[in-house]
């Protein structure tokens, strides 16, 4: 089951005006994959959708969950890898890729980003961002990555997030 929560939250009442981490603390201690909106895109539709994935654990799972999810949507779906090592790039989004056939996904694309990580320009180009939330021990020590941070943070677009 899926979550809905806006990407910035006031829950001090009259102790601040700024908004809260209530969707970082969130994402720390649940599994379930959380669909993160900003307040002034709650109404906006979305149809362009990029997938980080890097072929970790937590992305994997993310992508399973994000098949699940959007299968009885039209999205335009990029499949995205960050990475300085093209032939290591190519061969997670071939992974990536034949998991989508596997579940009857066939309309997607994919982009191998020879960066570090996503920048934010090509982010500017999608309505919804897939990513998983790193962890460094799968039960005790889950944490939010710099990317997902930098998603957050910057609180315009819609993120579909899980571990």
């Amino acid at each position: 089951m899926n979550r809905v929560i806006g990407l910035r939250t006031f829950f001090h009442f009259e102790t601040s005006l700024k908004a809260g981490n209530s969707l970082s603390s969130l994402l720390k201690r649940t599994v379930t994959p959380i669909l993160g909106v900003p307040a002034n895109d709650a109404d906006k539709p979305f149809k362009r959708a990029l997938i980080a994935y890097d072929g970790s654990m937590n992305s994997a799972r993310t992508l399973r969950e994000f098949v699940a999810f959007a299968k009885p949507y039209e999205f335009s779906i990029t499949i995205a890898t960050a990475d300085l090592d093209a032939r290591h790039a190519l061969w997670h989004l071939e992974e990536a890729a034949g998991y989508f056939r596997a579940h009857g996904v066939e309309d997607f694309d994919t982009r191998h980003i020879k960066e570090k990580s996503i920048p934010d320009y090509i982010v500017d180009e999608y309505d919804l961002i897939v990513a998983g939330i790193h962890s460094g021990r799968l039960v005790k020590d889950r944490f939010v990555g710099s990317f997902t941070n930098r998603l957050i943070d910057r609180d315009d677009k819609t993120l579909f997030l899980s571990h």
